[in-house]
């Protein structure tokens, strides 16, 4: 057989592959320019800092390698290193909008804890001492013409909890202009506490005309929920020596505690919640390690605003109506 039939196709994907590559070389080098301009033009540019940039050619988005985010000014405090950010479904339209951030191996940068720092808290409180790289995904969407919006959010943190949530609105008008002062009010509560919540809650009533559609969250325990009820278990109830065995004792401390628990959450919920006994057992089991973990859900039976939300506690006969209407259930995974 002539040599050349295997020269032939092999020196053509040789120069595929240089070509891909170089595609993605400059595609890379695009991107890369268009963010250092719009983190310049935000006056972000000491923000963000990265090792390499790669991108596909024939991919809408693009992965910051070796990044390192050192917060100053409104966001003093806000020190992580991470190996990876990854940007994709990326689209900046009149009437539509769209982005999806993946993060990979999150941590603290140098000593200081910064935003991790009540990671660390419930790491402690359950008889860890080390926070170790953790991962966070980020995605929306925003059709003005349909004046609908989506946003989803996931997060593993490896020893407390691996969750995920989808949050749908509908009726939405001008969200993208309400959600970018909304985003630095909330960066504003996250850093000034208290003060910040103001400003907050201004950007949210701004947003009352919007209304929520099917939405949900779930919380699935990594090993938090039930060392920390070991934990509570072995040094929080008083065991009387002579009585029964520790085993025993605690057994009946901690069922005590239960009902007792039980008690008070029905007697909070269940003039508003027609499943409130469930919900109130689904989520002691979760909390307590008893189950996988938590899911809430919502399906709403007609129209309800996200400004309707904040009656929940103020006005306890409209809160069961919008607690009827929002048909939310609480499941153990």
């Amino acid at each position: 057989m002539d040599k050349r039939t295997f020269i032939i196709p092999g020196a053509a994907v040789v120069v595929l592959a240089a070509g891909y590559f170089g595609l993605g070389a400059y595609a890379a080098s695009q991107n890369e320019k268009q963010l250092e301009d719009w983190l310049y033009d935000h006056e972000l540019d000491g923000l963000l800092r990265w090792d390499s940039i790669s991108a596909s050619p024939f991919s809408n988005g693009y992965t910051l390698h070796g990044v390192s985010i050192s917060g100053k000014d409104r966001f003093k405090g806000l020190d992580i290193d991470v190996d990876s950010i990854r940007l994709a479904d990326l689209a900046d339209e009149r009437d539509f909008k769209s982005i999806r951030l993946e993060l990979r191996g999150i941590r603290p940068a140098g000593s200081e804890r910064g935003p991790a720092a009540a990671l660390y808290e419930l790491l402690h409180e359950s008889g860890r001492q080390e926070l170790e790289p953790f991962d966070l995904s980020l995605s929306g969407h925003y059709d003005a013409e349909d004046k609908q919006a989506s946003l989803n959010l996931s997060f593993d943190i490896p020893q407390l909890f691996v969750g995920e949530g989808q949050l749908q609105l509908n009726n939405a008008r001008n969200l993208d202009r309400e959600l970018e002062s909304l985003g630095a009010s909330a960066a504003q509560a996250a850093l000034l506490g208290p003060l910040g919540l103001f400003a907050l809650a201004e950007s949210i009533g701004n947003l009352q005309g919007v209304e929520l559609g099917e939405s949900g969250f779930s919380l699935r325990d990594n090993g938090y929920f039930k060392r920390l009820d070991a934990l509570n278990q072995r040094y929080a109830y008083p065991l009387e020596p002579g009585k029964a065995s520790a085993e025993e004792q605690r057994q009946r401390l901690a069922e005590h505690e239960q009902r007792q628990w039980q008690q008070q959450c029905l007697k909070t919920w269940e003039r508003a919640y027609k499943d409130a006994e469930e919900a109130c057992d689904n989520w002691w089991r979760a909390r307590h390690g008893q189950s996988q973990g938590i899911r809430l859900s919502i399906e709403p039976e007609g129209r309800v605003r996200l400004s309707d939300l904040d009656e929940i506690k103020r006005n306890p006969e409209r809160a069961e109506r919008l607690l009827a209407r929002l048909n939310l259930s609480l499941d153990t995974l």
